[in-house]
């Protein structure tokens, strides 16, 4: 018993047809290997388990020890200049000085 009463009976299957093609082209995508060569310090300091990963998945792995980097290197530079002390509002103020003058020149 066609349960769909108020769409047409060949409009779900061209639907189906369609999903059904797409979900076989997005299983069948092509793979390429390719070998990258690290020391074992470097591998370490990524903290890799596999020997076989994605390349998104390494691209994750890197961005993230540079992201953490970023930070690192900030909150250095931050208690260097004194600004580990600053108060939200003295930052907020810094800020809106700064854009004042840059506006301002």
């Amino acid at each position: 018993m066609w349960k769909y009463k108020h769409l047409p009976k060949y409009n779900l299957f061209n639907i189906q047809k369609k999903l059904i093609i797409r979900k076989f082209e997005f299983q069948h995508v092509l793979m390429k290997t390719i070998n990258i060569k690290i020391s074992e310090l470097e591998y370490n300091q990524l903290g890799l388990t596999k020997k076989t990963i994605s390349l998104s998945e390494l691209i994750d792995i890197i961005g993230k020890k540079i992201s953490k980097q970023s930070l690192e290197k900030s909150i250095q530079l931050a208690e260097k200049y004194g600004l580990g002390k600053m108060t939200m509002e003295e930052i907020d103020q810094e800020i809106r000085d700064h854009r004042n003058a840059k506006n301002n020149s």
